[in-house]
């Protein structure tokens, strides 16, 4: 009977030691899953950091791009809108000038000297003519600049907002990422 005591006793220690040995490897499991989530949780952290950092920068270079633009094309817009001004008051003077000119013309025909010089300043005249138009065309070209400026500004405007959308797409796909993460913590929470 005493061996049979002693049996059960061996067999119970035996257990004891095999629950020991089996508590000890939960334990090691448990500390191991823990310390992979941690590492994992501080690996999202500093890539959400890192995010976050890059996406402040891109967004305060869009926004300084963004401003001069707008900047650049009011002034050269006001610029453009005070040429066309002065080059219609010139023209208009022009036209008066040359309404002038040939009233003068018709008023000392008799003279051929006069003549000849006034056919000279005709000439002058109809350079000057061609040059406001030539200036015209220039102001024309700059006008057709300046609507080019602005589609690449509304290009740019449309562009930072796909930007948007895409850090907005990436930040969902990180909360979902992280959504294991936060059910792991909320099972064995670190003290």
């Amino acid at each position: 009977m005493s061996e049979t005591v002693q049996t059960g006793q061996d067999a119970d220690k035996e257990n004891y030691e095999e629950l020991r040995d089996a508590i000890r490897h939960f334990d090691r499991v448990v500390r191991s899953q823990i310390s992979i989530q941690e590492r994992q949780g501080e690996r999202i952290k500093n890539s959400i950091r890192a995010g976050m950092v890059l996406l402040v920068l891109l967004a305060i270079s869009i926004f300084v791009i963004l401003y001069t633009m707008v900047t650049q094309v009011n002034l050269i817009s006001e610029a453009v809108v005070r040429m066309e001004s002065g080059f219609s008051e010139v023209t208009n003077q022009m036209v008066k000038v040359d309404r002038l000119m040939t009233s003068m013309e018709g008023n000392v025909l008799h003279m051929e000297s006069v003549s000849s010089v006034m056919q000279g300043m005709d000439g002058e005249m109809g350079k000057m003519t061609r040059q406001m138009e030539q200036m015209q065309g220039e102001v024309d070209a700059m006008r057709g600049e300046v609507v080019v400026i602005r589609q690449q500004a509304d290009t740019i405007t449309h562009t930072a907002g796909v930007i948007d959308q895409e850090i907005y797409r990436m930040n969902q796909n990180i909360n979902r990422m992280a959504a294991p993460a936060r059910s792991m913590n909320k099972m064995f929470p670190i003290p």
